[in-house]
């Protein structure tokens, strides 16, 4: 880097002669920008270019460290997966999102399986990665891309896409869905865009600037919008808000709710209510004539990515929750009745399931070591256990090893309370 007495500093462009000038923080490199003036100065400069993500990192804001894990992958791969045997038997659609080696050209296509037995029957490819689909009818998915543009796939025998001519952002479209008349479609992109299209051509109808991060105030990833009805929608984003648009006049939001710590990464309309998720792990429910403040909200094990509702199950929704895996949570309470963590580990941005697979989730087989002297004992145990009717599957009783072994949907600590009714000695054991 270059000094001097210059009091005001300026940013000039790069020197190619001394772009091998870094500089450096643990773990980060950038090239180093050629700042006149103090020495300060320069490390302003350089505070500055790395500002944006590290700031809210020292801050404690999550928005902060998912955004660096992101920045810091080469490559990855982006599954959603949408169980639909409801509208069309044993059939599952996955999307892939994915970076080349170089980083620079992202892949993307449907892949049509079939869930029994698991295999591949059609393969959709894509201009670009598909980021986001949701499914219109028994026939048609509708996907936002990569490159900035809409596709809609028909997955019949035909197996054929239709994309935009043209694309509505010259970066990532992040969301897609189609309004409530089925005449537009609404999108976003990661420059801040809130996109609304002609859902025939995919021509665009209005666009607007939506959002902006509150350091720096730079466009920001729309990472979610909904319909409410045909004329007001919700968008959130990086920036940690939520916000009601009037499509009829957006020069403004009608609502704005800045509660969240981190960025809003998911938005539905579930009937009257909101669901949404964000990266700082939390589930939120809101009453649509009133964001200022959820009904009820959870934390969740993760970023709360993607929510979807159980098929054949009014009460229960699957959450995909980034690094915490999925978890099955109950509608109302937003209580966790099922999770899996470990699933989490390279990333979950999608999870779906059918009321069947969410019974085989609910399913645990624990063992309990209890006070047992006799045949009378072990069929004491099955008398208290067969109160619970359907939810208790199995019982087994060993009265060698004083042990009840019991498969069943409902907690150990629910099963233990009911064992205890027999007023014998009786204690959770590993199986």
């Amino acid at each position: 880097m270059s000094s001097s007495g210059t009091s005001t500093p300026q940013l000039p462009k790069a020197n190619p002669s001394t772009s091998n000038q870094n500089a450096s923080l643990p773990q980060y490199s950038l090239p180093g920008p050629q700042v006149q003036g103090s020495k300060y100065n320069q490390l302003l400069a350089v505070i500055e270019e790395l500002g944006k993500d590290i700031r809210p990192t020292y801050a404690g804001n999550k928005i902060c460290a998912e955004r660096l894990k992101r920045n810091l992958i080469h490559a990855r791969i982006l599954t959603k997966e949408s169980f639909l045997s409801h509208i069309i038997n044993d059939l599952i659609i996955a999307s892939t999102y994915q970076l080349d080696a170089g980083g620079e050209i992202r892949d993307g296509k449907f892949v049509l399986l079939s869930s029994s037995p698991l295999s591949t029957k059609s393969v959709i490819p894509t201009s670009a990665g598909i980021f986001r689909f949701t499914v219109i009818d028994a026939n048609t998915v509708l996907a936002c891309l990569t490159n900035g543009k809409l596709v809609r796939a028909n997955i019949n025998e035909s197996a054929v896409c239709f994309e935009s001519q043209e694309a509505l952002s010259d970066v990532m479209l992040l969301t897609v869905s189609q309004s409530p008349s089925g005449d537009r479609i609404l999108t976003s992109d990661n420059k801040g865009q809130v996109i609304v299209a002609d859902s025939w051509d995919f021509k665009n109808v209005s666009s607007w600037d939506g959002h902006k991060l509150p350091y720096t105030n730079e466009p920001c990833e729309v990472w979610s919008s909904c319909w409410l009805d045909d004329n007001r929608i919700c968008s959130g984003a990086e920036d940690g808000i939520m916000k009601l648009w009037d499509l009829r006049s957006t020069e403004k939001p009608i609502a704005v709710n800045k509660n969240f710590e981190a960025g809003v990464v998911f938005i539905e309309q579930f009937g009257s209510e909101i669901l949404t998720g964000s990266y700082d792990e939390h589930l939120r429910v809101f009453d649509e004539r009133k964001l200022s403040e959820p009904l009820r909200e959870s934390k969740l094990n993760g970023g709360v990515w993607q929510v979807n509702r159980i098929v054949g199950d009014d009460f229960r929704l699957i959450c995909a929750c980034m690094y915490g895996g999925w978890q099955i949570i109950d509608s109302q309470s937003l209580e966790t009745v099922a999770e899996n963590q470990a699933i989490g580990k390279d990333l979950l941005y999608g999870a779906s399931a059918d009321q069947s697979t969410f019974s085989a989730a609910m399913t645990q087989t624990y063992v309990f070591q209890m006070e047992m002297t006799c045949e009378g004992c072990a069929n004491a145990a099955k008398k208290v256990l067969s109160k619970l009717g359907d939810k208790v599957s199995k019982v087994e009783t060993d009265v060698a090893t004083k042990r009840v072994t019991v498969t069943t949907d409902l907690s150990k600590e629910e099963v233990l309370e009911q064992l205890k009714k027999t007023g014998k000695a009786c204690q959770a054991i590993d199986a």
